[in-house]
């Protein structure tokens, strides 16, 4: 999830959905460069499991299935705001001083 906010009041301008962003992604913007900022949160991989679904090492040939988990601080609040995703401009807003995302 990309939440695009106003530097100045913390307003969620906007929002892209998804768990890891590549390079398309991360060149898009909602609004004006001058007056928003980003929060970009990613999903990195934690596990990796072979077909019988047992651990094993990143990297192993034996790798089919990978498991991500999100990578920032409120982890709790991100995966409630994926739940309603259309609701997120509505009810959150992002401190501008500390960064955090807020419910309203």
């Amino acid at each position: 999830m990309i939440i695009f906010y106003h530097k100045t009041t913390g307003k969620i301008e906007g929002t892209i959905a998804g768990r890891v962003h590549d390079k398309q992604h991360l060149n898009m913007w909602i609004g004006d460069k001058a007056e928003t900022e980003r929060i970009v949160i990613q999903w990195k991989p934690v596990r990796w499991l072979n077909k019988d679904r047992q651990d094993v090492a990143e990297g192993s040939e034996d790798v089919m299935y990978t498991i991500y988990d999100i990578d920032h601080q409120q982890k709790e609040l991100i995966a409630a705001m994926e739940k309603d995703f259309a609701a997120v401009p509505s009810r959150y807003r992002v401190n501008v001083e500390t960064k955090q995302i807020i419910p309203v």
